[in-house]
């Protein structure tokens, strides 16, 4: 790899994390990403430039059907030096390509009271994330209330998100993409389903 392509690829993973830091710290917001090279087959790119950004070699990671393909091993392991495929309790990071089919949250590590940072976070694959169900979400990063629509998550969501938030400090972070960004469900944020 030349020196450009170096730097370049430095400042995408910079970009990148930057998204990251602001989509957890503003819950619910839209955070836009710059396309980043060709993701692997059935992955949208603001999760590859995500996951090229927080995985590496001492992360272990549990991939859904959808991601479980050759070629997403391959590239996670070739860009990212990924080398633990694991057991969905077990892992570090969680990568979800299809958001209707999104395993129960209670099979994921939650963490303990004394290394919180212990959980699973899940970085999950939505068809957008506006023009689903509203949701007012609220916890620290928003005020008041913030309204929210992504598409695609199954029915039982919201409410087992409830029941995640209020395990906190305990419980599972979250990050929904589509093709052109991404929103932070940090554990801290509560969601309810809006009635009007």
């Amino acid at each position: 790899m030349s020196a450009s392509s170096q730097a370049m690829a430095a400042q995408e993973t910079q970009s990148t994390f930057r998204a990251v830091l602001r989509a957890f710290s503003y819950p619910g917001e839209i955070v836009k990403l710059k396309p980043v090279d060709a993701a692997p087959a059935g992955m949208c790119n603001s999760l590859f430039a995500a996951a090229r950004c927080l995985l590496d070699g001492e992360t272990s990671v549990w991939l859904d059907s959808a991601f479980d393909t050759p070629d997403v091993r391959d590239v996670l392991r070739l860009q990212n030096g990924v080398t633990e495929i694991s057991d969905q309790p077990d892992a570090d990071f969680a990568l979800i390509g299809s958001a209707q089919a999104l395993p129960n949250l209670q099979a994921f590590r939650v963490g303990t009271l004394l290394d919180p940072n212990l959980s699973t976070t899940l970085l999950v694959q939505v068809p957008s994330l506006s023009g689903g169900e509203a949701v007012l979400l609220s916890g620290p990063g928003i005020k008041g209330q913030k309204a929210v629509a992504p598409s695609g998550l199954p029915q039982w969501f919201w409410s087992a998100w409830a029941d995640n938030a209020s395990r906190f400090p305990v419980g599972l972070d979250m990050i929904l993409f589509d093709d052109a960004g991404l929103m932070g469900l940090p554990r801290s944020s509560r969601g309810v389903v809006s009635c009007s």
